[in-house]
């Protein structure tokens, strides 16, 4: 474990608030002791659940939403470390899909892949209770990961997304990364892809 890294593990905690979206977003990330980076917390959206769950299970229309503004052109994403340029599914299972990235330090290395499976859960109307993307390749910067997502509806006629992320990072990038620095980033894409479901919710309606 890194010298830099040390003191943030032993306070354990590091809890964030997204400025720009503070009323909908919160999360706190945590370095574990089996070194997997883990962050938890909570996205408020208005929307219908029938329709969330139509969008978010639509694995095949991803591509056209969930990245846009995080594949470097959006405000601010010039400092992540990957640019997430597409979403490529698989032709013959709906449930797997790539996600195709640049790197933005270190190497700069462009097309990248990251295989994910898809897992849910629905209730009985067939509407989703919870989903999960996991990752399923092996490369020299992410040895495992996984990303998943609760729906909670409110009486207020709002959705709680409460999501769990964990991921062990590898070689490099695991000395690279400190809590602050990986619950920024982590802030940034959270932010990104919510902000693009809000969006994607709205134009649905």
């Amino acid at each position: 474990m890194n010298s830099f890294r040390l003191p943030m593990v032993i306070m354990l905690l590091a809890v964030s608030v997204l400025p720009l979206a503070a009323e909908r977003i919160t999360f706190n990330t945590v370095y574990r002791d089996d070194k997997v980076y883990e962050s938890r917390g909570s996205v408020l959206i208005e929307g219908d659940r029938e329709e969330l769950s139509s969008i978010l299970l639509d694995t095949w229309n991803y591509n056209n939403w969930v990245l846009k503004g995080l594949d470097g052109t959006g405000e601010g994403a010039e400092a992540l470390p990957a640019f997430l340029v597409e979403i490529i599914p698989d032709e013959q299972d709906s449930r797997n899909f790539t996600i195709i990235y640049n790197l933005n330090r270190f190497m700069k290395l462009k097309g990248l892949k990251a295989p994910f499976r898809t897992e849910w859960d629905l209730d009985a109307s067939g509407l989703l209770n919870s989903l999960s993307f996991i990752y399923t390749g092996k490369t020299a910067f992410l040895k495992e990961a996984s990303y998943s997502f609760v729906v909670r509806e409110r009486e207020d006629s709002q959705i709680n997304l409460e999501f769990i992320c964990e991921a062990r990072l590898a070689g490099i990038l695991d000395i690279f990364f400190t809590i602050p620095s990986y619950d920024y980033n982590m802030g940034f894409y959270i932010e990104g892809l919510s902000g693009n479901l809000v969006k994607k919710l709205e134009q649905s309606s």
